[in-house]
């Protein structure tokens, strides 16, 4: 069986595409999921007073979201959705960044780097107002970046068990 070659100039070009386009996925779906006039609104609205209104409106109780998601009766397809999302859209970051930089092969580097890429998005979206700031999904986001992670180190475990 031939070896395959993780290092390969091809290989580490076509990971680096597939991750640029993961990330430009990633803010469509997080910071762009609303139409472009209602983004610009959103912005043009940008001031102190509504900044205080969406402080006030978002989730910066840890778990609070995700147990009145899991308590919950109303909305349960809504629910599941929510948190399922936000875990699935961070499992290729915790996959994809190891095969890229050798430095990021440790689970407490995907963890930071996960949480500040995640922050980034939630506070993007309390200074704008496009979007709700929700700590919990900083949460579930990180969770997603790190079974991304795991799955990466059984795959490299399958990988190298077939090769010896």
């Amino acid at each position: 069986m031939k070896k395959i070659n993780f290092n390969n100039k091809l290989f580490k070009i076509f990971s680096w595409v597939i991750f640029f386009m993961y990330l430009l996925l990633l803010i469509k779906v997080i910071i762009l999921k609303y139409p472009i006039k209602a983004i610009i609104e959103a912005i043009e609205q940008t001031n102190i007073e509504n900044f205080k209104r969406r402080i006030l409106y978002s989730n910066f109780i840890p778990m609070k979201t995700i147990f009145y998601y899991l308590i919950s009766e109303d909305n349960i397809k809504i629910s599941k959705l929510n948190i399922g999302a936000n875990i699935i859209a961070f499992i290729p970051l915790g996959f994809i960044l190891p095969f890229l930089i050798e430095r990021l092969k440790k689970l407490s580097k995907i963890f930071i780097i996960a949480f500040i890429i995640s922050l980034i998005f939630e506070l993007i979206q309390l200074i704008t107002g496009i979007g709700v700031f929700d700590v919990d999904d900083l949460i579930l986001n990180v969770l997603g970046a790190i079974l991304g992670f795991g799955i990466y180190n059984m795959i490299k475990s399958l990988i190298i068990r077939k090769l010896n």
